[in-house]
């Protein structure tokens, strides 16, 4: 066993609580490491000594009071939303999305004739022939030769 396996299963190997074959390992390995024996040894004096202590009464509310002392000198965080404002703030975030997707699915489409109009329209503005049929040595002559669409449509 390495070290760290066997300071992990010391306290269990001083109580007996190991199988025959790790307590055989543990064993081992204490017989040949000097630091590991060393912290088995301080181990076993820590609780001769307080196998020796003698037992403390202590009043009714002493195991609460000392839980509350000992949570109170715990670092607090900053802030901290309450959970019940998580998941209100999370179901207001999933109604609004779903009220939106619902309603842009209700949206009337623009058809496609009032498009065209508008286009027609901005290409007179501008002075540009939007729907003509493009020159054959340009890059939109080209795509449209390539797309297959014929010049005239």
């Amino acid at each position: 066993m390495r070290c760290t396996q066997v300071r992990k299963h010391l306290s269990a190997y001083q109580d007996g609580a190991l199988s025959e074959r790790q307590r055989a390992q543990v064993g081992e390995h204490l017989a040949q490491c000097a630091g590991c024996a060393a912290l088995a040894a301080e181990l076993q004096q820590a609780w001769e000594l307080l196998d020796r202590a003698e037992a403390v009464d202590t009043s009714p509310g002493f195991v609460a009071a000392v839980i509350r002392r000992v949570q109170a000198d715990l670092p607090q965080p900053a802030w901290q939303a309450p959970r019940w404002a998580v998941a209100a703030a999370l179901i207001v975030c999933l109604s609004c999305g779903g009220l939106a997707g619902y309603v842009h699915s209700k949206a009337p489409v623009a058809a496609p004739v009032t498009q065209l109009a508008l286009a027609a329209d901005v290409s007179r503005q501008l002075g540009i022939d939007a729907f003509a049929p493009a020159p054959a040595d340009t890059v939109a002559g080209a795509y449209v030769q390539f797309a297959g669409f014929e010049s005239g449509r």
